[in-house]
């Protein structure tokens, strides 16, 4: 197809094939007839969109209007709740949930049972998003109906445990867990492999939230030595912040009998946690394990926890070759009441450890 810019300089005798300055004029006329096409294409674009967003905006305050004044003598006990259903018609109901659901937010007790007896006869429109292709609409159901429609929905937002998107499943897990839903707590800890975009205290919170009746279900994960090492770590730190002192057997069989790091490591801040002072003797020989990390955990354990008669044992780990393991047992020493000793290292010079000696004594109450 020929250019219609330069037809039409042809057509007054302005263009000229032999000369490569017509050339370029018209490569310049094209490209700013194109830019200007494009603009005024966005600028439409633009308007419109504009205008879609006013008349959404006059909608959604022509309901506000119509339920603002309403729903505060509802939850009053002013109107009856089958009276204001009657202000919700056809093609308004999620309308009518997305306008609930900050009040949702900030209420709880009989207010909340109210807002959710008023979303009830519209929950299934919420529960056909559970379906929709985007993420954010799929969060944004689960969320709904963990606000007005537990336990009823509990397993419509339990089916999205497996769904594609690992931030909708995540969000499926907190909404269960959050219920205490103990009996969901296998299913959402075998999702949990997935949720690597997650750091390890935020899914220990989220295994928390299920209560202590998750806790015998979260020691057959944490003994199962083939699930992932990071599934066993993430249940040591959630039966840690627990409390979960029923674990504590458990623990001391992973401690003796287990090679990953990271799980041995996991057990021995849960045994910090749990053991009160008994059942240290693992924990005392990891403090002499080549592997430099597990040795650092394990003093830090059992400075924690520690007696005096450990006091031999963190002397010698003072002189450690490693500055993290010697710090680990100078804190022990100041913790345990040995100032001396580090007094006497801080008065010696020529120590690989005065320097260290000194720092601690300096964090000493005056």
């Amino acid at each position: 197809m020929k250019d219609p810019v330069r037809s039409w300089l042809e057509h007054f005798g302005a263009f000229n094939p032999a000369l490569p300055q017509h050339w370029v004029l018209l490569m310049l006329t094209d490209s700013i007839l194109l830019l200007t096409l494009m603009t005024i294409i966005f600028a439409l674009m633009a308007i419109i969109l504009r205008l879609q967003f006013n008349r959404r905006e006059r909608y959604w305050q022509m309901l506000n209007s119509k339920w603002d004044k309403d729903i505060l003598d509802v939850l009053s006990g002013d109107r009856d709740i089958d009276d204001f259903r009657m202000l919700v018609e056809s093609g308004q109901q999620l309308d009518f949930i997305r306008f609930l659901a900050p009040f949702a937010y900030r209420l709880r007790g009989s207010d909340l049972d109210i807002l959710s007896q008023l979303a009830q006869p519209h929950l299934s429109h919420v529960e056909q998003r559970l379906q929709h292709k985007s993420p954010g609409v799929r969060i944004w159901a689960i969320n709904i109906l963990g606000l007005f429609g537990m336990p009823a929905k509990e397993d419509a937002i339990a089916a999205l445990l497996t769904d594609r998107s690992p931030a909708v499943a995540m969000f499926a897990a907190s909404t269960l867990l959050s219920h205490q839903r103990t009996r969901f707590v296998v299913p959402v800890i075998e999702q949990i492999h997935r949720f690597n975009k997650w750091n390890i205290h935020a899914l220990a919170d989220l295994l928390v939230r299920s209560g202590p009746k998750a806790i015998p279900m979260m020691i057959n994960f944490y003994l199962d030595v083939r699930q992932p090492a990071r599934t066993r770590v993430v249940i040591a730190e959630a039966l840690g912040r627990c409390n979960a002192y029923s674990a504590l057997n458990s623990a001391m069989l992973v401690l003796g009998s287990d090679t990953n790091r990271d799980v041995l490591v996991a057990t021995m801040h849960l045994l910090g946690h749990i053991s009160q002072g008994r059942h240290t003797d693992s924990i005392r020989m990891l403090c002499n394990s080549p592997d430099e990390v597990l040795k650092i955990t394990a003093l830090r354990t059992l400075r924690a926890m520690a007696v005096q008669s450990d006091v031999p044992l963190f002397r010698k780990a003072l002189d450690d070759k490693n500055s993290w393991v010697a710090r680990q047992a100078a804190m022990a020493l100041r913790d345990l009441g040995d100032v001396a000793h580090l007094q006497a290292l801080a008065a010696r010079d020529d120590h690989p450890r005065c320097m260290l000696a000194r720092q601690i004594l300096a964090e000493l109450p005056s």
